[in-house]
């Protein structure tokens, strides 16, 4: 004859540990940037749950929801954030599901790059006048000014108006003689300087492209 027993036992259900991924990055001053992270199940789910924060040193700048491992704020760049390197921690906050997690990253904010260059120069009455490009990725730039120093002296300025400046030098310039030229840029609260320069250039008086 049998006789009937029962036992009894707990159960415990732990939540699946998570982890980010994010990466070092620049960001400019004046511009907007998409901050994005990628939270990952150690049981490789797909995670479509729980929210995700974003924290730029010690102020929270965002939360948004993830979707496909993923989640993503646009930062509109504050006029007061400093120039150098800046703490960016991302937070996963979990759910029923999921633990929380974290990671810290760098974000250097920097002013844009810019490249001048010598388009072309004509000479107009015994004058030369010189065709100058000033271009930064993905900005048209309205501001600052090109200064022109012949031999390592200044000569002349001119200021940037969609990407060019044309800048008329001095009659003490001739046509004839070899000259050390060099263009700078001064750069702006958003861009940074750059220069170009050419040794034993010869204005002549035909128009000319130095265009490459």
């Amino acid at each position: 004859m049998f006789t009937s027993s029962e036992y009894s036992t707990s159960l415990t259900i732990n939540k699946i540990n998570t982890y980010i991924y994010a990466n070092n990055r620049t960001i400019y001053v004046g511009d907007t940037s998409n901050l994005y992270a990628y939270v990952y199940a150690n049981n490789r789910a797909t995670i479509n749950s729980g929210m995700m924060s974003f924290t730029l040193d010690d102020e929270l700048i965002g939360t948004e929801y993830v979707s496909n491992n993923t989640a993503n704020i646009e930062y509109s760049i504050p006029s007061t954030l400093t120039e150098g390197q800046h703490t960016l921690i991302v937070e996963y906050l979990g759910d029923e599901s999921y633990n929380s997690s974290s990671n810290e990253i760098t974000l250097t904010l920097s002013k844009t790059g810019t490249t001048t260059t010598l388009r072309t120069w004509t000479v107009n009455n015994e004058k030369i006048v010189l065709n100058v490009t000033v271009r930064a990725w993905n900005k048209t730039i309205n501001s600052g000014n090109v200064n022109v120093y012949i031999d390592n002296i200044f000569v002349a300025t001119g200021q940037v108006t969609d990407n060019y400046a044309v800048i008329t030098l001095p009659s003490t310039v001739d046509t004839d003689p070899p000259y050390n030229l060099k263009l700078e840029y001064t750069g702006t609260d958003l861009l940074n300087s750059s220069t170009y320069s050419v040794d034993e250039l010869i204005f002549n008086k035909k128009s000319t492209s130095t265009r490459i």
